[in-house]
Order: C-alpha cells, then structure tokens, then sequence
C-alpha cells in the first residue's frame, strides 16, 4: 500500500487555508491514499509527527495516532489536535505513517509542510489572501509529481512534471508536451513547444499552435511540426470582426488593417517565382505578378475583368493578353471589342520557309469538309471545318493532330487564295494569248476579203 504524496501535501495546505487563521498545533488534515495504485476505501489509522525539519530536524510534536479513519474513493479528512499550543513556533513538517488493521506501520516519503500559527502553507496563498510570504516559498510540490485543481469534481488545472500546464472547465485536456499549454474543452497539446485550444483541438508535432471551434464533432489537429492552423466555422478576421460589408464574419477569411480601413496592400511570397500581391491603391487595382518564370497578372476596379498570363500587364484596352512582360507582351489578347488578335509580328517568328501556293490549295481542295458538333456541344449548334488529323496530315503544322491554331487555318486559307490567284492568272493569260490569236487570224481573214 502507498498512498498520493502529492495529493496530501497539497491538500493540506488547502485544508488550513480554508480554516481562516490555521494553527500548527490543530487542523483538519485532508488526504489522498491509494493502494496498488488504486485508490484506498475502508478503515486505515494515521501516524502523525511534527519535526523541525524538512529533513532530519528535531521532533517538534508528536507522534500522535488517529484511529479509524475513514477512507472513501481515497479520500479522507480528519481533525488533528497535537495539544500543547505551538503558537508562535516556526515553520514545521508534518511526517505520516499509516497502517490498516494488525498491520505494520508504513512510513510516507518526506514531509508536508505545516505554517505556524495565522498562515497556512508556508509560501503559499490562502484563499482569503496572504502576506509576507517568503520569496523562496510556492504552492506545488518538490519532485516530478503532477499538481492538480479540480472544480465540481473535474480537473480544471493541471501541471505535469515535464512543464505542460492543461486548463478546462469540465474535462481534462492532455499536454504532456514540454512546456505545452492546452486551453478550452477536450484539447490536448502533445507536441513539445504546442499550443491547442478552443474545442477537440490537438497538437502532435513540436511548435504547432491549433484553435478548433465548437462546431467540430472531430478531432482538429495538426499534420507536421510548427503549422499554425485555425477552424473557425463563423469565418476568419484579422484585425477585424466583420466582413467587407460590414456585416458579421461568416464562413470566409478576411483580413483588415487594425484602424479599421480597407486593406491597401497584401503580398503573399513562397518562393522565386511564386508571389503574389493584391492592392486597391489603383481603384481596386489587384496584381498577381510572377517572378522569374512566369505568372499571372489581373487588373480589377476601373480595368475590371482584364487579365495577362506570362508577365503581360495588360489595359483596358486589352481586357486579355499574353506577355513576356508588363509593357510589350508576346502575342494573343482579346480586344475590348471582343476580336481575338493573335501574334504576327516578324519579331515574334523564326525559322521562315516559303510554301508552294499551288500546292497548298491543291490539298485544301481535296481535303474533305463537313459540318459536325462537338461532343456534349449539340446545344451551341454545329461548325464547319476539317477536322485535325486530316489537316495535320496535309499541311503538318502545329504541335499535334487533335488541334487546328486559328493561325495555322488563316495561313492555309490565304495562301490558299494566293494559289487560287495564281492559277487564275495562269489561266487568264492562257486565255488571253488564245483570244490574241484568234483576233489576228479573223482580222487576217477580213483582209483577205477586201
């Protein structure tokens, strides 16, 4: 049989701080005592002695034995009068011995502190407030134990040996984390350095922090070491409470300046090439600009609904734009008037080859032309054209055969027309030198004639 040396030694202090003015000499001394590690019930008799001393000392009082007294779910409380008044005396430890029955006397490890007369625990606080206390003194204990209040019968504040400290107003939240601090209902903070609080939050990795909201059924956690996550079913503010609109956070994230004006610039940065700033200084101006390989650029507010890939920074006038950068761009964009434009300028070509135009509208001609829909497109109507594999294989541009560029189809039609011009040409001077003959043979006959 053991008993809880730190159940006792704590709440003895609680027992003679709740006495109003305690004296060394009598108390009420409430305990703890387990057997095999569960907690004791039945008749047990105490054996209570007085020393000087923490350690060693001298015997102040006592031994004295208390009886028959009654344990129940491991608890009990007995008054303890060692008789002769030791008003005034100094600072005194209380050691224990229990035994049950015919059995022998088994001595507790170390001693409980007992004030002297008018304090209570010496270095602690009485519910009604304490003074001159020593510096050195605490309420705790001297080991590894744990230190543990209840309220109602549920733990509401425990300190583990390891420096984790868990709170809660109705449940025990776990942190056994090193120096982790866990807040609310059913949170526990296992990763050293971790924060949980809120509701079923739980921290497993070092240096995470997890608030989960009330809304949760699930256990809110983190997944690796130092993140910082939030769940929080009404919404997310920083340095605000309301959305954009005045009204009350719902189930978005918004993000104000702490004066309460709009937000005037926010840059987002992970990485080289990967960044991405939005400010309202323009007139709603936001920009998501790339870095050195590349990105995206939208322009909303005065420049609504434009928008440039590849470092194009398109205007208005430009609602749609590919660019190598925020002034020239490299090519395709759709103009405010709704007409795609694509790239043609010569600084934008290489690798130039001239075509044969004849040829070129032989193989238009024979190539098949039907009209068809798309899958799954029977509703917008049907389209004309070849299809991809039959141009490809006749005129072998672009980079596959399941696409035709608007670039490529323009091409084949102009040089298209190109050959249709020159064949006509041809054919018109064919012609031409055959009516040329023929004028001069009829005129060479009305000569005749005369």
């Amino acid at each position: 049989m053991k008993t809880n040396r730190n159940g006792l030694a704590l709440m003895l202090c609680l027992a003679l701080a709740g006495a109003g003015v305690a004296h060394a000499e009598s108390f009420n001394y409430h305990g703890s005592l387990s057997a095999a590690g569960e907690p004791a019930s039945g008749q047990y008799d105490l054996r209570l002695t007085l020393y000087s001393a923490a350690q060693g000392g001298n015997v102040v009082a006592g031994p004295i034995d208390v009886h028959g007294v009654a344990v129940t779910d491991g608890n009990f409380s007995v008054p303890v009068d060692f008789g002769a008044s030791l008003a005034g005396s100094a600072q005194t430890w209380l050691a224990v011995a229990v035994k049950s029955g015919n059995g022998a006397w088994e001595a507790l490890d170390g001693r409980s502190p007992v004030a002297p007369a008018g304090a209570s625990c010496p270095g602690s606080w009485a519910l009604d407030g304490n003074a001159g206390n020593p510096p050195d003194s605490y309420i705790g204990t001297a080991d590894t134990g744990e230190v543990m209040v209840k309220r109602n019968g549920y733990n509401a504040i425990r300190v583990r040996g390891d420096g984790s400290v868990e709170m809660s107003p109705y449940t025990a939240a776990e942190a056994p984390g090193l120096r982790a601090t866990s807040l609310g209902f059913s949170n526990g903070a296992k990763g050293n350095y971790s924060f949980a609080a809120g509701w079923n939050s739980l921290t497993n990795n070092t240096g995470s922090f997890v608030w989960g909201d009330r809304g949760s059924t699930t256990i809110f956690a983190d997944s690796a070491a130092d993140q910082f996550i939030i769940g929080a079913k009404g919404g997310v503010g920083i340095n605000t409470a309301t959305n954009i609109s005045g009204a009350p956070l719902d189930k978005t994230l918004t993000i104000a300046p702490r004066d309460g004006t709009s937000v005037a610039s926010l840059s987002f940065k992970y990485g080289a090439d990967r960044s991405w700033d939005m400010s309202n200084l323009l007139d709603g101006f936001i920009l998501q600009k790339p870095g050195d390989g590349g990105g995206i650029a939208m322009l909303v507010g005065a420049n609504a609904q434009v928008i440039g890939f590849n470092g194009g920074l398109p205007s208005a006038a430009q609602p749609f734009k590919v660019g190598t950068n925020p002034t020239n761009g490299n090519g395709a964009y759709l103009s405010a008037g709704g007409t795609w434009t694509n790239a043609s300028s010569r600084f934008f070509k290489q690798g130039f080859a001239n075509v044969d135009a004849g040829e070129v509208l032989a193989k238009l001609v024979a190539m098949p032309m039907q009209t068809w829909y798309y899958l799954d497109g029977e509703a917008e109507g049907r389209h004309l054209g070849p299809v991809a594999e039959d141009f490809a294989s006749a005129f072998g541009l672009g980079h596959d055969a399941q696409h035709i560029s608007t670039v490529d189809a323009n091409g084949v039609a102009l040089a298209a027309i190109q050959g249709l011009n020159q064949k006509l040409e041809a054919e018109n001077a064919d012609l031409r030198a055959r009516l040329d003959a023929l004028a001069a043979k009829v005129e060479a006959l009305s000569n005749r004639a005369e």
